[in-house]
């Protein structure tokens, strides 16, 4: 018996691990496939353009400042504006924003002669004992030489205060711009300190998961934002010069280098990246706003000012969420194994029983035709070639019938797996998400009796579905031993339910028409004509599917199959017809012959169609017959219906 339940339970145990594999390999490939869009619309879409905005904002200050009124009025010399004007509303300006650490007012020799800073909350002027001169930083140098409606933009720095880095640290970029009197005169700069944490502490807020990795780099690969904070401003400090993003990931540099944006997966995990141009957007923003006077962004030198916005997903993630998904479906995957286990152990034992029996009765035949021989020794002697001939040849036809019905049960199991496997995924997938979604509310607080008591609810519902599917697929191979009345337009409609799971995966459009009553029935074998039924479909369907005009069809189904049940002369009829484009005139004689199949050799037996006509026409005394409709093929099923007069 283990020697048979081997042979039975190795096809299942391919078969099943082969699905779930499927399965995994499905539900890990769209997770890839969201996680890779979601890390591109979030760097590309959304941190790139909301860091190029709030640069745009301080531009518009820039603008702003430069033609501030009261500006123009102490550069046009007006008396009833004072030094003091322009203090105050530089003061106001810079305590409403918080987004700058000094504004200045610097004349064409270099020397302050207005300075607010902005310190803990508070904005200040500064006295004019200690205002400097600043004709030789480089900010001045570069901005003082730039014409009306250019503006200077400096790199992001760290603040240097008396030729030391001013600790804590302070990211900075600097905004300068010439200013004009009335008369087009040049009187000096305006020049604003951006607080660049602002910029920095807005690229970091957009971490959806704290597994992600957010890097900003410079054009020379320099960390502004890095894997620690000990990465950053190495072009600051003497002692991390080589802390770099081309150290650490030398290959992936040089891609990210060449193009302006993209991503790429190497063995440490997967890099997304873009490219950010402040000066070309914020030109590019503020010349079409104004076309006739356009704005001219400069930058140190007039080099090349970008940073690389860049994301970072380890392997170690990948690799945690793929052991999640397994775990997920190992427990389903065993617990089927142990279903099919069963079920195989099972058939085997029925296998075992009936050949011991068969063995039984062949042994009870040798006595009791021992007895015969003895008993007619010279009619024996007569007859004994021809009875031999005989009983070859029955027991050969038998054995035949007996196949060929095994291997029609089993092509029908086939279909019948499929169909499972259809109807249970979406319950399966539903289940899995409700057993994350229990851990995500554990871990985040959120799991409430209530909760727990609706995912109870609807996990029991998902498990009660696909517990009924099991029940269908028992009640199919359940023998029927006797011949019962039935009413057929129930054993149509659990056979579409069956499998309109698997016909809605191919794109088929089932559509079911009766006219019959419940008091219409017929006396036979329902889970035969249920067979029957079934491989009429499957045939049907995979006719659609091979169908060339029905591949080309540009629509939501493929094809479609109609089943009507109907009444003729105390008969019941039942049709099945389909748009596959009908059987060939030729072969349309010979579908009915065992071992005939319109299929390659390799998807038909040709039994099918044979067993259907057995049952019908031997078992039931009906009748099934084929022809050529528009579309494809009609099979029609006639059967008694049971009455007075013609009950079996």
């Amino acid at each position: 018996m283990f020697k048979r339940f081997i042979i039975f339970f190795i096809p299942c145990f391919i078969l099943l691990s082969l699905f779930f594999n499927y399965i995994y390999k499905t539900d890990f490939a769209a997770f890839y496939k969201v996680l890779l869009s979601k890390e591109i619309l979030t760097l590309k879409n959304v941190q790139a353009l909301r860091l190029n905005d709030i640069l745009k904002n301080v531009m518009s200050d820039v603008l702003f400042l430069s033609e501030q009124h009261e500006l123009r009025e102490l550069l046009d010399d007006k008396k009833e504006f004072s030094l003091q004007d322009l203090e105050e509303d530089y003061i106001s300006f810079i305590h409403k924003r918080g987004l700058y650490d000094q504004l200045r007012f610097i004349d064409l020799e270099g020397q302050e002669v207005v300075r607010v800073n902005y310190n803990e909350g508070n904005a200040a002027k500064t006295l004019k004992k200690d205002l400097q001169n600043k004709s030789s930083r480089y900010y001045f140098t570069e901005t003082i030489k730039l014409n009306k409606n250019e503006i200077f933009i400096s790199p992001l720095d760290l603040n240097k205060e008396h030729g030391e880095i001013e600790r804590p640290l302070k990211p900075m970029i600097r905004f300068a711009m010439p200013v004009f009197n009335s008369e087009g005169e040049k009187k000096g700069i305006i020049i604003l300190n951006f607080l660049a944490s602002v910029l920095i502490n807005e690229f970091k807020s957009f971490n959806d998961f704290p597994e992600r990795k957010q890097l900003l780099v410079n054009s020379d690969g320099y960390f502004l934002v890095g894997l620690s904070s000990d990465d950053e401003w190495g072009f600051m400090f003497k002692e991390k010069n080589e802390k770099t993003f081309k150290s650490l990931y030398p290959k992936s540099w040089e891609t990210i280098q060449e193009e302006d944006s993209g991503q790429f997966h190497i063995e440490e995990g997967i890099f997304t990246f873009t490219t950010v141009r402040p000066l070309l957007f914020l030109e590019k923003s503020f010349s079409e706003l104004n076309k006739t006077l356009p704005i001219k962004v400069k930058s140190l030198n007039n080099q090349e000012y970008y940073w690389k916005a860049i994301h970072f997903i380890p392997k170690s993630f990948l690799d945690e969420k793929a052991g999640v998904l397994i775990k997920k479906f190992a427990s389903f995957y065993i617990f089927f194994l142990f279903i099919f286990g069963f079920i195989t152990w099972y058939l085997a034992k029925l296998y075992i029983n009936r050949e011991e029996a068969h063995h039984a009765l062949e042994s009870l035949n040798a006595k009791l035709e021992e007895e015969v021989n003895k008993r007619t020794a010279e009619l024996q002697v007569i007859n004994k070639t021809l009875e031999k001939k005989v009983d070859e040849k029955a027991n050969k036809l038998l054995m035949q019938e007996q196949i060929l019905f095994q291997k029609s049960k089993l092509a029908a199991m086939g279909e019948m797996i499929g169909a499972i496997a259809h109807q249970w995924r979406q319950p399966l997938n539903c289940l899995g998400l409700s057993i994350q979604n229990l851990e995500y509310s554990y871990e985040y607080g959120e799991l409430t009796k209530e909760s727990i008591a609706k995912m109870v609810k609807e996990s029991m519902e998902m498990i009660e579905h696909m517990s009924s599917t099991i029940d269908d697929f028992r009640n199919f191979f359940k023998p029927s031993k006797e011949k019962v009345p039935f009413v057929p337009d129930q054993i149509i409609e659990e056979t579409i339910k069956l499998s309109r799971a698997q016909l809605n995966a191919h794109f088929i459009e089932l559509i079911y028409q009766k006219e019959t009553e419940v008091e219409d029935t017929i006396t036979g074998y329902p889970n035969e004509l249920k067979q029957v039924l079934l491989n009429l479909i499957s045939n049907a369907s995979e006719a659609i599917i091979a169908n060339e005009q029905n591949k080309q069809k540009e629509s939501s189904h493929k094809g479609s199959i109609k089943i009507t049940n109907s009444i003729e002369n105390e008969n019941i009829i039942i049709e099945v017809e389909d748009s596959g484009g009908g059987i060939d005139e030729k072969n349309i004689n010979k579908v009915f012959e065992p071992y005939f199949s319109t299929k390659e050799a390799t998807q038909g037996t040709g039994i099918g169609l044979y067993m259907s006509k057995t049952i019908i026409e031997q078992h039931m005394l009906g009748q099934l017959t084929v022809r050529n409709g528009k579309d494809g093929a009609i099979f029609r099923i006639t059967l008694r219906i049971m009455n007075d007069r013609n009950i079996d």
